[in-house]
């Protein structure tokens, strides 16, 4: 038996074990399918269902995790002024994916949630509060906590905790909670098929006007500080048709109703920033596909088939990424782009010897990412540098694959 063939045991068994008990856990059965479907989702396909579906998806990611990097990127147009981008000498930007004896840094400066524990940006801690159990965060400048719960019977909700520790709601909700850049609101879709939003200083929810559709929705994406004032808010809405599996992307804007999403340069929408850009795909098969960065008008700035673009830095000056194709519990190789130049920053692939997968992450700042991070029967909260840097924030927490303890801020 080779390491790979141990590996795909090891997954199937853990998922096996765990299947029943996902739906409370940080990492549901809802969260497995919809990673799953993060290409699998563009292409007309049927939803995925049952346990035993998802274990069959996880095999996909141990057989990706000796991805190579051959260079597939374009640059942008000859009018285009690259940015330079500065690599310290001393570290190793195509470093493998090994995480076990990284040097201890700092907690996360944006908190996170372990359990039902929440771990304040000031190192503080502080029970969730909620009436049910929490599966997502935001964090916003106020103190507000505002989480998504999932009931007894399975059904999502969205519960707020102000900074005074006062609790609101639960209010209806759909899977999926992010929060902007700045940290001055949480989003989600209502039962109703309409976004809302929750503003630092707000003492109750705010629906936006325009439905974002009817069957199958996830919120992808939220740009803006105030969904009240001009230019408002933005949030990216994926609709999935649970009967010709057709995906439709629309993007909901507080001011101008519905946008379209499709049509900006690529066949689907992945991450919007906050300057204007986007993140497309341009491609996908059955194990790959080709993303671009395009402006808000179309224009495409560069195009990549080694990764697929999953979100932006706070100031748009930098693009995450993960393996351009992947089922499972998450990517063996996370990777950062710089977005004038298309130019890769970093990236860290798992290899046969490591074995490892990111199955989260977010910006901490404009030049570092937060990755929850499963290696060797543990979980890590690790920090990305652009510069190719690693050091653990968090962890390292002993706990089966399919059993991720750590929820990130607004986690996609």
């Amino acid at each position: 038996m080779n390491e790979y063939d141990d590996l795909t045991t090891r997954l199937s068994q853990t998922l096996a074990d765990h299947s029943d008990a996902m739906a409370g856990s940080s990492l549901g059965l809802g969260d497995v399918q919809g990673r799953a479907r993060s290409i699998r989702r563009r292409r007309t396909a049927t939803a995925v269902a049952g346990a035993a579906a998802a274990v069959a998806l996880l095999v996909p990611t141990v057989a990706l995790a000796s991805h190579t990097n051959a260079t597939h990127n374009e640059p942008g147009p000859a009018t285009q002024t690259p940015t330079s981008t500065q690599t310290a000498t001393t570290v190793d930007t195509d470093a493998p994916l090994d995480v076990q004896d990284l040097p201890a840094g700092e907690a996360p400066r944006t908190g996170y949630l372990e359990g039902q524990t929440l771990h304040l940006p000031d190192g503080s801690t502080a029970a969730t509060g909620t009436a049910d159990p929490a599966s997502r965060v935001v964090l916003l400048t106020d103190g507000t906590a505002v989480y998504q719960t999932r009931d007894d019977q399975g059904v999502t909700h969205v519960e707020v905790v102000d900074g005074a520790g006062d609790r609101h709601g639960p209010y209806g909700g759909q899977e999926g909670l992010l929060g902007n850049a700045t940290h001055t609101l949480a989003a989600w879709i209502g039962t109703d098929g309409y976004p809302v939003a929750w503003q630092s200083g707000d003492t109750a929810p705010l629906r936006l006007s325009t439905k974002a559709g009817d069957v199958g929705l996830q919120l992808d994406g939220v740009i803006g500080d105030d969904c009240t004032g001009d230019p408002g808010c933005r949030m990216l809405v994926r609709s999935t048709d649970s009967q010709t599996g057709e995906v439709h992307d629309v993007v909901v804007s507080s001011r101008n109703g519905l946008e379209s999403a499709g049509s900006s340069g690529g066949d689907w929408v992945n991450a919007l920033s906050e300057s204007g850009l986007r993140a497309v795909y341009t491609a996908t098969g059955d194990t790959s596909s080709c993303s671009s960065v395009v402006t808000a008008d179309g224009q495409r700035m560069w195009r990549t088939c080694d990764h697929q673009v999953t979100s932006f830095s706070p100031d748009s000056d930098r693009a995450a990424a993960y393996l351009p194709y992947f089922d499972g519990v998450g990517s063996s190789d996370i990777g950062a782009y710089d977005v004038a130049s298309g130019q890769v920053l970093f990236d860290h692939q798992s290899t046969r010897k490591t074995q490892a997968f990111v199955a989260s992450s977010v910006w901490e700042d404009d030049s570092h990412l937060l990755g929850t991070t499963f290696q060797g029967g543990s979980w890590y909260v690790v920090r990305y540098g652009v510069d190719g840097s690693m050091e653990i924030a968090a962890g390292p927490q002993h706990a089966d694959m399919g059993a991720n303890p750590y929820v990130l801020p607004g986690q996609r």
